[in-house]
């Protein structure tokens, strides 16, 4: 049975679009557009197809294998705004637009 509508949690479901090439060739990078101010590093990690569920988003980003701007992550609710850069470490990345 759901929980009580939450309003802010469904603005965040809706916090992103993935460009076309994205959704068949996640592994190369790309673009990720905002449909809002910002989104989660977990939520895009899981939105380009670096992990299946948010747990293993949250599991990727805890475990030190994603990067924000170069730099070693930890934080699965980090956000990421338009200009931020993320991906795997020593993998593709990609760029945050609005």
């Amino acid at each position: 049975m759901a929980g009580p509508y939450n309003k802010e949690r469904e603005e965040h479901r809706g916090a992103f679009t993935k460009e076309k090439h994205l959704m068949t060739e996640s592994t190369d990078g790309g673009t990720l557009t905002l449909r809002s101010e910002y989104i989660t590093l977990a939520h895009a990690v899981k939105a380009v197809g670096l992990a299946g569920t948010g747990g293993q988003a949250k599991y990727l980003v805890r475990e030190g294998h994603m990067t924000v701007n170069g730099e070693t992550a930890l934080q699965p609710g980090r956000k990421l705004r338009a200009g931020d850069r993320f991906g795997a470490v020593g993998g593709a990345e990609w760029t945050i637009l609005s």
